[in-house]
């Protein structure tokens, strides 16, 4: 099916296709929420665990209802019992973000650990942020370390950039301009800000040698 067509989707949504259902709901989310929010409900009801996140996200979020994060763990957790990894982060996030009850360190590792036996680059990302910042654990570069060289390696943009700065600083890594600018460049050609302006720090500041060939 062509999900860029409205009309095809229409048709497939109203014969009761729950993929359908939760494409066409997501078209309208900017245009017409009411009925966006139709349709990815009636997605969700027959099972559609992206229909589930979304609806997640809406109430954790507070897009269009004030936020309501028992509604939202109620919709993000079947999703991510299901195996959702996006369901799985964006639950992650809210345990760990929540300023009110909801907060939950433990249940936030614990779903980033499921997205990451998936493979999410975000999930190794995010774990590895915790670390890095002492956001509910004990601070530790060296596992900060592990988990962005993981998500990094996957093509994580904002890994790539961490570990380059880590690299620029030293930290738990020898100093190294060689690989931090490698880092950087990757992040860069991802189009990530921060990376494109340390590059032009580092060849402000001599950092980086004329010969390119020399970094690659």
């Amino acid at each position: 099916m062509d999900y860029s067509n409205r009309k095809q989707l229409q048709r497939a949504a109203e014969g009761g296709d729950a993929e359908a259902m939760f494409w066409l709901g997501g078209s309208l989310l900017n245009e017409n929420f009411k009925k966006a929010y139709t349709w990815l409900e009636k997605s969700a009801k027959k099972g559609n665990t992206d229909a589930l996140n979304v609806l997640g996200i809406i109430y954790a979020k507070g897009w269009h209802f004030a936020i309501d994060e028992k509604k939202a763990e109620e919709f993000l957790l079947k999703a991510a019992k299901e195996g959702n990894d996006a369901a799985q982060i964006n639950l992650a996030d809210m345990y760990r973000k929540s300023t009110g009850d909801m907060k939950n360190i433990e249940e936030a590792i614990r779903w980033y650990k499921k997205a990451v036996e998936q493979e999410s680059p975000d999930a190794l990302f995010k774990l590895g942020d915790m670390y890095h910042k002492g956001d509910g654990v004990d601070q530790s570069d060296k596992e900060a370390y592990k988990l962005f060289s993981q998500a990094a390696e996957q093509g994580h943009a904002q890994a790539q950039f961490e570990l380059g700065n880590m690299y620029l600083e030293g930290k738990v890594v020898d100093q190294s301009d060689k690989e931090a600018y490698k880092l950087f460049l990757k992040a860069a050609q991802q189009e990530h800000a921060q990376a494109q302006f340390e590059i032009g720090n580092m060849y402000l500041e001599g950092k980086v040698v004329e010969e390119e060939n020399a970094y690659n």
